[in-house]
């Protein structure tokens, strides 16, 4: 890390909330690796870190999803200094969605699931010091899977769709807007949101 530069603030994308189930995602980072890499960044003057998680991947219990939180507090408890505040934490908590081509293409979302593991997340880390945490909404998500799994069938929805007032710029400015005009035109096109 450089002198010099503005301190601002660094990420670390761990993606799980346990170390069993970053091996099932085979993802290579260590509690061990994440701690040293943030203590790191607190200790060369960084105020603030950012992490990014999933929830809802294969395999995932509710432990897993604990851990989330027991990873953050854990961080929070190991980069503290006399005379420095800790060190603040902006995490983003993303639905997992598969995609195609991975082995996890076929895995089923559930978007009840989402929101009852954000509800255990936020339960686990009541009024957080020092944390900012951001859900993915569940609508989106479910978008995403529907249209990043689909054939070419679906081209004929998403332009229905878009016809309805489903644009892709509206995702943002009306999330609700374009996730109504995506699920009535699926409904009514005979296709599923599942695969």
């Amino acid at each position: 890390m450089e002198d010099g530069l503005r301190k601002s603030g660094m990420t670390f994308v761990s993606e799980a909330g346990t170390q069993r189930m970053c091996g099932v995602i085979n993802k290579g980072l260590t509690n061990e690796e994440l701690l040293r890499g943030v203590k790191t960044a607190y200790e060369n003057g960084w105020q603030q870190v950012k992490l990014y998680f999933m929830i809802g991947l294969p395999g995932e219990t509710d432990e897993d999803v604990i851990g989330i939180a027991e990873t953050i507090k854990w961080l929070q408890r190991e980069c503290r200094s006399p005379g420095r505040q800790r060190v603040a934490i902006n995490v983003t908590i993303s639905n997992f969605t598969p995609k195609t081509h991975t082995p996890f293409q076929w895995h089923s979302v559930s978007t009840s699931e989402f929101i009852r593991k954000q509800k255990l997340i936020k339960s686990e880390l009541r009024k957080p010091r020092d944390v900012k945490m951001n859900f993915t909404d569940v609508r989106l998500s479910a978008m995403e899977d529907f249209i990043g799994r689909s054939d070419r069938r679906v081209s004929k929805v998403i332009r229905k769709a878009w016809e309805n007032g489903a644009s892709m710029d509206d995702w943002w400015m009306d999330l609700q807007g374009a996730f109504d005009a995506l699920k009535t035109t699926i409904k009514g096109s005979g296709l599923s949101w599942q695969y």
